[in-house]
Parts: structure tokens; C-alpha cells; sequence
């Protein structure tokens, strides 16, 4: 139908890609923010609560054991903008249904 939309699901992998700046990835991962973003797009980026627990740190902060607030308020951006990212509370048939979207590829 015209009005359905694209979910595509983003484990904690995809979000540790995007605030570690995985170069080859960045690009595909910014489109992909911009069209969940825009209010036209039929893609929408959804989420686990879970992974919020999941993302605790980037890969500088882990390696020298130091928090970094931009990373934090950079991932907090992400999360509470619902226009970008939907976070879904966990329960059984969102972990079958995300796990179907991961093996779907």
C-alpha cells in the first residue's frame, strides 16, 4: 500500500558503527538517518529500548576509560528524537520480529 512504511532495524552494532565513525559505513548510516528523519520517507529506523543499555560507551571512551559527554548527548540525540529513531519497549515478539529483519538482511 502507498502509505506502509520500510522498518528497518538497527541492533547496538549499527549504532556503535555510527558514534565510533566507521568510515566505510557512515555514509549508508547518515542517508539512513536523514530519510527516518524526513517526515516524507517510507523508512523508519526502530530500535530496542534494550540497546540503550547495550550502547554504554564509544570506542574511545572504552579504550581510555573515560566517558566522553558528546558521545553520550550524541546517542541521547538519536534516541529521544523519535522522528529519527522509534524505540520500542522489548518484549517476545519484537526480539522475533528483529531478529527476522537481521537475518532478512
Amino acid at each position: 500500500m502507498p502509505g506502509d512504511r520500510s522498518i528497518i532495524y538497527w541492533d547496538s552494532c549499527v549504532f556503535l558503527s555510527y558514534i565510533n565513525g566507521i568510515q566505510n559505513r557512515m555514509p549508508i548510516l547518515d542517508a539512513l538517518l536523514g530519510f527516518s528523519s524526513s517526515g516524507e520517507s517510507r523508512i523508519k529506523i526502530h530500535s530496542s529500548a534494550l540497546t540503550r543499555v547495550e550502547v554504554a560507551f564509544g570506542a574511545v571512551e572504552r579504550a581510555a576509560r573515560n566517558l566522553d559527554s558528546t558521545i553520550e548527548l550524541r546517542l541521547d540525540g538519536l534516541w529521544d528524537d523519535p522522528s529519527a529513531v522509534i524505540v520500542v519497549e522489548y518484549h517476545d515478539q519484537i526480539g522475533l520480529m528483529a531478529r527476522r529483519l537481521m537475518q532478512d538482511g
